[in-house]
Parts: structure tokens; sequence; C-alpha cells
């Protein structure tokens, strides 16, 4: 055989076996890319489940203000009555 047909036949192996690396990098990388969608996916539908949770949270926060406001409210009207006690000043009164 000529030195150059050795020459070509040793750059074509050397090709392949740099072929083959780059072929298992690329299978590693498709691999760890599949996984990270994955877990993209999974993060994003517990983000949605968070930010539902907290819209609901925020709800019932308003809800409880509101109540505990109410409440204050009926408390202030009850304790406006009309009944006269003797810590009260009466202007004109009988």
């Amino acid at each position: 055989m000529c030195e150059n047909c050795t020459k070509n036949e040793e750059t074509i192996i050397e090709l392949q076996e740099l072929v083959k690396k780059q072929t298992s990098e690329l299978n590693a990388i498709k691999i760890i890319k599949n996984k990270t969608d994955i877990e993209f996916e999974t993060l994003k539908g517990e983000k949605e489940i968070l930010e539902e949770n907290n819209k609901k949270s925020v709800e019932k926060i308003s809800k409880l203000e509101e109540s505990i406001k109410n409440n204050i409210i009926i408390e202030d009207t009850e304790k406006n009555t009309d009944t006269v006690d003797e810590n009260d000043i009466v202007i004109g009164g009988l």
C-alpha cells in the first residue's frame, strides 16, 4: 500500500472515532435536554398551582379583612345604643 493510502485510512479511522464520540455527546445532550424540558414543564405546572393557591389565599384574606371590618362596625353600632349608664353625660335630660 502507498504511504498516502495508509495516512488516509488512519485519518478515516480517527474521523470515525470522532464522529462516534460526538454522537455519544449529542445523545447525552438530548437526554439532558429532555429531562430539563420535563422538569421545566413540571415547574411550570407547580408555578400555576402556586399562583392559583396564592390567588385563593388573597381572596380569603380579603374576605377575612371584610369580616373583621364588619364585626368592628357591628361592635361600634352595639356600643352606640340609646341606653344611658352612669358614666354618660346627659344634657337636657330628666
